[in-house]
């Protein structure tokens, strides 16, 4: 998982520090700078699914609390995707999920080809933000957005389509552990979310964008009382048999 993050973000810092800041989303400072935001959202949100299987228990206990502030409205902004002070906390809080470790526990393969059949289609929706991330676009990524002329239909840099992608695949390495009953539901809850967030983001650039269907899909990116959410939560014993186990 760690691996995953750190890879994506390896590719950010790459990506946004040979691109000029015009052709950016909502950010300017620098590859650094999108990089630790992102280290806010998503890798906050996967460390404290990894806390449960920390080694030293009193660094992750320390951690909880700081990656937990990336719930706070106003730390991640989409209107404003460079580093604040705001974001220290959550960005802190990797930091100590990492040095925490990860202690010796059973790993069960039972289960993998359902895991993997569940990641499959996540993968296939990620080419065009992997391609995006490295700073690539074919022709179609480069087509203007309706109601948005300077901003390009699927953009150079990083999307919020890849953080569902990397939550999803999060929850289903995670699940190769054994742990409580409450951890799994947490799992499967973020599984569902991950799909969620990447089926919103593939609908939006790959059908609403080029004129196939005008009504988006529900967002969820936040937590909120409205029926999507109610839904990712009905969802969680499904998929939790389905994927999770």
């Amino acid at each position: 998982m760690w691996a995953l993050h750190g890879a994506v973000a390896g590719m950010i810092v790459w990506t946004y520090a040979r691109t000029p800041p015009r052709r950016l989303y909502r950010s300017r400072r620098g590859g650094l700078s999108r990089a630790a935001v992102f280290a806010n959202y998503p890798t906050a949100v996967a460390a404290i699914a990894a806390l449960p299987h920390a080694a030293h228990r009193r660094i992750a206990l320390i951690a909880l609390p700081l990656c937990a502030t990336v719930a706070i409205p106003g730390v991640v902004d989409e209107g404003d995707l460079d580093a604040r002070w705001r974001n220290a906390p959550a960005l802190a809080g990797v930091v100590l999920a990492i040095v925490a470790g990860e202690r010796a526990s059973t790993r069960t393969d039972a289960g993998d080809l359902r895991r993997a059949l569940a990641a499959l289609p996540l993968m296939c929706l990620s080419p065009p933000w992997l391609l995006a991330g490295l700073g690539f676009q074919t022709s179609g990524m480069r087509r203007p957005t309706p109601g948005e002329p300077g901003v390009e239909r699927v953009h150079i840099g990083h999307h919020e389509g890849l953080d569902g992608v990397l939550l999803g695949l999060d929850a289903l390495l995670l699940s190769r552990r054994r742990s409580g009953r409450w951890h799994r539901r947490l799992l499967a809850l973020m599984l569902a979310y991950g799909a969620a967030v990447a089926a919103q983001d593939a609908w939006y650039e790959q059908i609403v964008k080029p004129g196939h269907a005008a009504r988006r899909l529900p967002d969820v990116i936040r937590p909120a009382p409205t029926p999507a959410w109610a839904g990712l939560i009905a969802s969680v014993p499904l998929v939790r048999r389905l994927a999770i186990g």
